[in-house]
């Protein structure tokens, strides 16, 4: 009896120390997704913050200043048009040339390489307005926050991340 006993106690704990090798294993890939996922992020923002501040300030001629009237806005709601089909990642279809070309822009996944795997990114952008304190303001200003979520995307369904990476910049325009 206490040789079954022993036995049982001996696999309880098995089990047990088993269990935690893969949970600490689960975290430690979780973490491995969320270097890449704000890897991610930070190349999907430099591509952003390469582009042009608005289409207005194409308009600008030399030795004027920009007119905040004439930046483009849409509404309170959304700033700016969304699902714009324009190709922020590769080099076919419509370029995004402006900033606000980006809010809510229609895009695949975005492949994360590792030797012969590859992880993919669900990569969602926001650009909105700002007041001068980095709230959301109603209203044309000088100031735009532009957000990067990004989202792990696994065929199956599960994913490592219980919630998206967020990166937020704001660009400001100075003439």
């Amino acid at each position: 009896m206490l040789a079954v006993l022993a036995l049982m106690m001996t696999a309880t704990y098995a089990f047990n120390v088993t269990q935690r090798h893969v949970a600490m294993q689960h975290m430690i890939i979780a973490r491995e997704i969320e270097e890449m996922a704000a890897s991610t992020a930070l190349e999907v923002m430099e591509i952003v913050r390469a582009r042009k501040f608005d289409q207005a300030v194409d308009a600008i001629p030399a030795g004027h200043m920009l007119d905040v009237s004439k930046l483009t806005f849409k509404g309170t709601a959304e700033h700016f048009d969304t699902g714009k089909a324009c190709a922020p990642f590769v080099s076919t279809g419509a370029t995004c040339n402006y900033i606000e070309d980006f809010h809510k822009v229609q895009m695949d996944r975005r492949e994360f390489k590792m030797g012969d795997h590859t992880v993919y990114f669900d990569v969602e952008i926001r650009v909105e307005y700002v007041n001068n304190a980095m709230e959301r303001s109603n209203q044309r200003e000088i100031h735009k926050r532009i957000t990067v979520s990004i989202q792990d995307y696994w065929p199956g369904g599960k994913q490592f991340l219980n919630q998206p990476i967020e990166l937020s910049r704001v660009i400001s325009y100075t003439s």
